[in-house]
């Protein structure tokens, strides 16, 4: 079902382009293979490809690479391996919480790193002081504590940092709500000259790799939205084309009025 429903998705969006070949052969066997590369305004956020068998249209592997080409950027494989003797599965067979009762010992430290800015959804934000760029001032989070805030961890050379940035003129009305641009550069006078050359929104500030770190990122962007109270009530991980409505969900759902 989760193929399925990735491949209608992908073959809904006029942008992307898929190709087909029918003649790929693994292992002596032959299989139908699909790439697929997903774009917004003319740039890949995606690359996908897929191996079927040809008689029984059961799949074989799956690549899913996203943000391509971008130091950011996240790789996942999967192998499909069949049974030719037709062993039934139990439904939680390939379940991630049967994963982690048979392959503990592998999968509890992936979780812990890997999972680590997910799993701070529900608790207090970590606290933290930095200073503002361009500026003398520090921004300190515990000062904060009548505001909605949007921590927006972003880096200077990835185009889906900017397009992420982008997503913050859509809450500039919120009077309730602040936006901070947190940049892993340190402060420098060509972090200034790019600041002033792009307009970066909200509070921003600088040096924060170590903060980052702290929060448990991988990669950039990644965004926290933090209640009046500091709780982390979302987590949005990677750039999304739903992203400002992701945002708003979060918002609705967590704040009331």
């Amino acid at each position: 079902m989760e193929i399925a429903s990735r491949l209608q998705k992908s073959l809904n969006n006029p942008e992307n382009r898929i190709q087909t070949y029918s003649d790929t052969l693994i292992n002596n066997r032959k299989c139908n293979a699909l790439y697929i590369d997903e774009y917004i305004n003319g740039e890949t956020i995606r690359s996908s490809v897929y191996i079927f068998d040809s008689e029984s249209g059961t799949p074989i592997f799956k690549e899913i690479e996203n943000n391509p080409g971008h130091l950011g950027s996240q790789t996942v494989t999967v192998k499909y391996i069949s049974s030719d003797i037709k062993t039934p599965f139990p439904n939680n067979f390939f379940s991630e919480e049967n994963f982690i009762k048979q392959k503990g010992n592998i999968i509890a430290p992936f979780r812990s790193n890997y999972f680590k800015a997910q799993n701070l959804a529900g608790k207090t934000a970590p606290n933290f002081s930095l200073p503002l760029l361009n500026n003398e001032k520090r921004f300190d989070l515990s000062e904060y504590e009548d505001r909605t805030l949007i921590l927006a961890f972003v880096d200077t050379t990835s185009s889906f940092c900017k397009k992420t940035l982008d997503c913050a003129k859509y809450f500039s009305d919120n009077k309730s709500l602040l936006w901070i641009t947190l940049l892993s550069e340190k402060n420098s006078d060509d972090l200034i000259k790019y600041q002033e050359e792009n307009v970066l929104p909200g509070i921003v500030i600088c040096d924060a790799q170590n903060i980052a770190a702290q929060y448990g990122i991988a990669n950039y962007p990644t965004l926290f939205v933090i209640s009046p109270e500091k709780r982390i009530i979302g987590v949005q991980i990677g750039y999304d084309p739903d992203m400002v409505q992701n945002l708003q969900q979060i918002l609705e759902t967590n704040i009331k009025d």
